[in-house]
């Protein structure tokens, strides 16, 4: 779900679709909780506005090399960065990375200090050293 996004007219969004997956778009009616959206290719979506999601119009079409800079990071949103990075033959992110347990260790502090349970995406290719961790309520697992 898209948490607390409320979209109004003029919202870009991300509508689910069979045939695509995500597909973009803007709303153009509002009825309640029922949302009606014109997408990009044209077709027109009715759907409840808790299955949207915000689009980042300001995020560039070449997508970005470290997805913590995504405004949103939602499912449609980290696919079409995959995808936009893909299409330049940009798969791979930064040359340096931060190290996964500087990255574990100031997310343990903020949930900490927050009182808030943190969760962190960790990608890569297989074998490539990478090491993902989930922190919750006080308690930091690595795997």
């Amino acid at each position: 779900m898209a948490g607390n996004f409320n979209p109004t007219v003029g919202s870009c969004v991300w509508v689910e679709d069979p045939d695509e997956a995500w597909i973009d778009g803007e709303v153009v009616e509002v009825n309640g909780q029922e949302i009606k959206v014109l997408c990009t290719s044209g077709k027109h979506v009715v759907t409840k506005a808790s299955n949207v999601y915000p689009k980042d119009t300001e995020a560039p079409a070449s997508g970005v090399d470290d997805m913590t800079r995504l405004a949103y990071l939602h499912e449609p949103g980290v696919l079409q960065n995959l995808h936009s990075r893909y299409d330049i033959n940009e798969i791979y992110v930064r040359e340096l990375s931060p190290h996964p347990f500087a990255v574990a260790d100031a997310a343990y502090r903020q949930m900490i200090n927050d009182g808030v349970s943190q969760s962190i995406l960790v990608s890569g290719e297989s074998g490539a050293g990478k090491t993902t961790f989930s922190t919750n309520q006080n308690r930091l697992t690595y795997s």
